[in-house]
């Protein structure tokens, strides 16, 4: 850095050379800080724009942290405080046991319920998971949660009859958060469409093999009576 000083009646540039300070030994603070960081970033995933300025209390946090004043332990309290508040407004996002459902069409509308226990609304990524279950407007979706219960509705699309579980599970929508999960059971009684041709295709084929077996069974006691006529007829008296 340069800096121009006054010396007698002539101008003299003063150079100076800044040695940066001997941080100390920073132990663990370098990693625990990057996971403050990371918890910070999916915080602000979960607000909705309306609630950023949530934000600042914990940002600042994370940079007092990094005080020279501080030692370890006053560093490591900081980040702490940070981390627990990010994960006092996750664990605030619950799903409670969904009930058994029955469905009996091809495809419906489903309920899901998401409490909220915060004072505030989150945004959520909600996942459905399902071997056997479609989900026709995605399987993912980012919703927001108001305070208290909030109820999701969710088109499912069965390809067969039977009973199905369902895996729910909650994130930050940037990922870096595990939420909440949950499983619960669909049992349909649907049948497809083309599970509707195969099951008429089988019937009258099974109608079919009845007649033909029906017309073979009155035919073959008419049979035996004439060979028997026959037979009587050409024996000697």
């Amino acid at each position: 850095t340069g800096e121009r000083d006054q010396v007698g009646a002539t101008d003299s540039t003063l150079v100076r050379t800044l040695t940066p300070g001997d941080p100390g030994d920073l132990g663990t603070y370098p990693t625990q800080l990057s996971f403050a960081e990371a918890s910070l970033a999916g915080y602000r995933s979960m607000l909705p724009p309306s609630e950023l300025g949530r934000m600042v209390p914990l940002e600042q946090l994370v940079l007092v942290s990094g005080a020279r004043s501080l030692d370890a332990r006053g560093r490591q309290d900081y980040l702490d405080a940070t981390v627990a508040q990010v994960d006092a407004a996750a664990a605030s996002l619950t799903l409670p046991p969904q009930p058994r459902i029955t469905v009996t069409e091809e495809t419906v509308e489903l309920t899901l319920i998401i409490d909220n226990a915060a004072e505030y609304p989150l945004q959520a990524e909600l996942t459905l998971t399902s071997d056997k279950l479609d989900f026709p407007d995605g399987a993912t979706q980012v919703v927001t949660l108001q305070p208290g219960s909030n109820r999701i509705p969710v088109d499912v699309s069965s390809r067969s009859s039977g009973a199905f579980p369902i895996t729910v599970t909650l994130e930050a929508p940037d990922g870096s958060i595990a939420i909440a999960s949950t499983r619960f059971t669909v049992r349909s009684t649907a049948v497809s469409g083309i599970g509707l041709v195969l099951s008429i295709g089988a019937g009258v084929f099974l109608l079919l093999w009845w007649v033909r077996h029906f017309r073979s069974t009155r035919a073959k006691p008419g049979l035996v009576r004439a060979d028997e006529r026959a037979r009587v007829a050409g024996d000697p008296a």
